[in-house]
């Protein structure tokens, strides 16, 4: 894997100049309305369209495309202005556990393809830079390491802000799977060539306030965040738990003791300067379709 040599700000000052950030001072790109509301008379319109402002009353399906349709203007008006067809476009998506990242990502994803096969968009979950099992065991605390797993300092930040920065450099790179199979991460699993025009990357951690993780938010294009509850994402990922197997013990367990941590850091800590502000997306089905059978109900949260 590439290096960038230097210290944070060097990788900060390769990035585009319209996304550039300090470690310490974001500058407010967008007015980050959220989905649900019309904005404020004092609000600045994000200049995206439909997206910054969709009506509850939306299906999920609606919503989605109008997500993909967001995308394809965004590239369009970044290769008019500044004429990047160098390198791709970079998409966050961020949230807490259950708050729909995954489902978002790939659904999206599936209708970009669908209107212009030749982007080659491409999803890069964030998961594949979990530490190994075996590094696991050589924290300090190898006990509390396992326990919470999932948890920032359980990732290598450090190898995900230079793997973004390499592939925003570049346009190509390798990028770590999960084997959930195995419980590890596979190394070099994904490889992005310059053909896959747009990429999505989704992950809990992508806007924390922290180092090194704050790097990453300056070399995205377009920032999204799916808000919900803390209680109401709880309860999706409890269903998740005991869909693999889990008793009801198990699963509350888990959450009280990680997950539900997980998810308030996220809260917490997320960048406040976001793009775009997603409100209840509901849990995944299990095979994602444009007619979507979930919970819309959420969106009245």
């Amino acid at each position: 894997m590439d290096r960038i040599a230097g210290s944070p700000h060097t990788i900060l000052n390769s990035v585009h100049p319209l996304r550039r950030r300090s470690v310490r001072q974001c500058h407010k790109l967008t007015s980050g309305a959220i989905l649900g509301r019309e904005p404020e008379a004092s609000e600045p319109h994000g200049g995206h369209g439909p997206a910054d402002t969709m009506d509850r009353g939306m299906s999920l399906a609606y919503k989605h495309r109008v997500l993909s349709e967001r995308v394809l203007r965004t590239l369009r008006a970044r290769d008019d202005s500044q004429g990047e067809l160098g390198r791709p476009l970079m998409i966050g998506i961020a949230g807490m556990p259950g708050s729909g990242k995954s489902t978002t990502a790939d659904i999206v994803c599936r209708l970009v393809n669908d209107a212009d096969p030749s982007l080659c968009a491409l999803v890069l979950p964030m998961d594949g830079f979990h530490y190994s099992r075996k590094e696991l065991d050589e924290f300090e605390d190898p006990e509390e390491a396992h326990r919470r797993r999932g948890a920032p300092h359980t990732f290598d930040g450090e190898a995900f802000v230079r793997t973004i920065a390499t592939l925003r450099r570049n346009g190509c790179e390798n990028w770590p799977a999960f084997d959930h199979g195995v419980g590890d991460p596979v190394h070099g699993a994904i490889t992005i060539t310059r053909e896959n025009r747009i990429i999505f990357v989704e992950g809990l951690y992508l806007y924390l306030e922290c180092t090194p993780w704050c790097l990453t938010h300056g070399m995205l294009d377009d920032c999204w965040y799916l808000r919900t509850t803390v209680d109401v994402a709880m309860s999706r990922v409890r269903r998740r738990h005991m869909s693999l197997g889990h008793t009801e013990l198990v699963a509350d367990h888990r959450i009280a003791t990680n997950d539900r941590i997980n998810a308030e850091i996220v809260s917490a800590d997320a960048k406040k300067d976001i793009d775009l502000r997603l409100r209840n997306f509901p849990p995944a089905p299990r095979v994602i379709d444009l007619v979507i059978d979930a919970d819309e109900s959420l969106n009245d949260i």
